[in-house]
């Protein structure tokens, strides 16, 4: 009986072994099946996310694209518009007549432009010019130019990734200078831009850079193709018909800028002071305004006075000026004669006008103060204390009340000339440092562009020099009309006859006057 039992329990545990192992079988064919199903799922579902993320992807690069092509036509929608234009007209008309007109059409440029080059570098010229400079000097050169200039952004840390460049947004041309408009990016300013204005003159061979703010966050770069100043700017004609009233002292005419466009500068409510080496030429500046005026200077509405310690510049045309003087007690004459008349007009204007209006009644009164040097450090003490007290007072007091001053000077420094600050306008021509220069036009000239101490000493750079324009603080370069000495005598003779000089009341046996 044991031995039955036994043999049951062995058979049992046979046949449970036996299901044991079909039941893991089963199960692991029914894992297989489950698995293949699901594999079958998750492949189709990986398909269906790879197609879903590539359609998306083509999407988002077409849109790229669209947007991409939507600023590039709007940023340069004029090159758009004709390529445009050009490709439909080919499709309308085929290729032989827009061909025929193409050619046409240069010829008619080629003869307008030799038969009136003015008009069409107005109207043609300069655009044809500037598009063509852009896209084949510019646009093309510009990331090595502003990366070797040190004008990349850079990211702060070790690796300093390169975050943006200036991009230009426009170029435009004139008979001299290229504008290349610039839009900076985040981490750059203008002041960077103008520190970089050598190197950018060098990067694209240019005689001269010079940066000029536009807004916040745009300047133009502007490079000097040819110089319009290294020929003589004539003085022109002295108009006989021509009335006082005419002359705008606001906008004497004075010159030539360094853009070929006519230097005129104000006379009234303003001083002027004018630094330069010797035969630099700065007198060219107080003859051609007082060419320019002779017709006021005829009528009685400026009245021109002169300084004159070298006693030989002014001298030559001293039937010009209401009172001449080259001596220091004539120099002190003619400024109490000045201080006279600035008191006598502020007592009739006070409580009525903050200035004086210019006219034969009230005159503007022009004082020409040469080698001011002379007299300020050179002639003593006792005459520089009373030159400077007198002047200082005047250019203090006298521009609202129709009395300018124009001081000329070798030497700018403050032993020289102590009330340098005083002048409201500025001239600057050849001198022999940088650091008379920033003395002359203010601090930082040199680095804005002002290079007055490069110009050559030669007959090109004579009467060249630099200012300040009206709410620019870029420097302009311009060149002063030549008065020779013909001119000179003409001008004598022309406020002489046809008009009254006056005759200063006071003046002592020192004083020169001219009838």
């Amino acid at each position: 009986m044991d031995t039955h039992v036994l043999a049951s329990a062995e058979v049992m545990r046979s046949a449970g072994s036996a299901l044991l192992w079909l039941g893991a079988a089963a199960l692991a064919i029914v894992t297989i099946i489950v698995l293949r199903f699901l594999g079958k799922v998750l492949t189709a579902v990986l398909e269906i996310l790879a197609v879903l993320y590539l359609v998306g992807k083509a999407v988002k690069a077409v849109a790229l694209m669209v947007w991409w092509l939507l600023c590039l036509v709007r940023r340069f929608w004029r090159t758009t518009t004709v390529l445009l234009l050009a490709g439909y007209l080919v499709e309308l008309v085929g290729w032989a007549p827009l061909v025929i007109a193409g050619v046409v059409g240069s010829l008619g440029c080629v003869v307008w432009w030799y038969e009136h080059t003015v008009t069409f570098d107005r109207y043609v010229g300069k655009r044809l010019r500037a598009w063509w400079l852009r896209w084949t000097l510019y646009q093309p050169r510009w990331r090595k130019w502003v990366r070797s200039c040190g004008l990349a952004v850079h990211a702060a840390g070790g690796e300093k990734a390169e975050l943006g460049l200036p991009i230009i947004t426009a170029v435009r041309s004139g008979p001299s200078w290229d504008e290349v408009i610039v839009r900076l990016v985040p981490g750059l300013t203008p002041e960077d831009v103008e520190g970089a204005a050598r190197a950018l003159a060098v990067a694209r061979r240019a005689d001269r850079c010079m940066v000029r703010q536009r807004d916040a966050a745009t300047v133009s770069v502007d490079f000097q193709r040819r110089d319009l100043l290294a020929a003589v700017v004539d003085c022109g004609p002295l108009d006989a018909d021509a009335s006082g009233t005419e002359v705008d002292l606001a906008k004497v005419y004075a010159g030539l800028t360094e853009y070929g466009t006519p230097l005129r500068v104000p006379l009234e409510a303003c001083h002027w002071f004018v630094g330069a080496e010797s035969r630099a030429g700065k007198n060219s500046f107080g003859w051609q305004t007082l060419y320019s005026m002779a017709p006021a200077i005829r009528d009685g509405f400026v009245i021109p006075h002169a300084i004159d310690p070298k006693g030989v510049e002014l001298a030559y045309g001293r039937g010009v000026f209401a009172s001449y003087t080259d001596t220091a007690t004539g120099a002190l004459d003619v400024l109490d004669y000045l201080i006279e008349v600035m008191h006598g007009r502020k007592r009739e204007i006070v409580g009525h006008a903050r200035k004086v209006t210019i006219s034969q009644d009230c005159p503007l009164h022009v004082l020409d103060f040469d080698e001011i040097g002379a007299l300020t450090k050179y002639a003593g003490i006792q005459v520089k204390t009373k030159i400077d007290e007198r002047i200082g007072l005047l250019l203090t007091q006298a521009a609202a009340l129709g009395i300018c001053i124009r001081g000329y000077v070798q030497d700018p420094t403050k032993d020289t000339v102590a009330f340098r600050d005083l002048f409201t306008r500025r001239f600057c021509l050849r001198v022999p440092t940088e650091a008379q220069v920033d003395m002359v036009l203010g601090d930082d000239a040199v680095k804005r562009g002002a290079w007055a101490h490069r110009i050559p000493q030669t007959p090109q750079g004579k009467g060249s020099g630099y200012i300040f324009g009206d709410g620019v603080r870029e420097p302009m370069r311009v060149r002063a009309g030549w008065v020779d000495d013909q001119a000179i005598k003409n001008l004598e003779r022309y406020v002489t006859t046809h008009g009254t000089v006056l005759v200063l009341p006071a003046a002592s046996e020192h004083t020169t006057t001219a009838a």
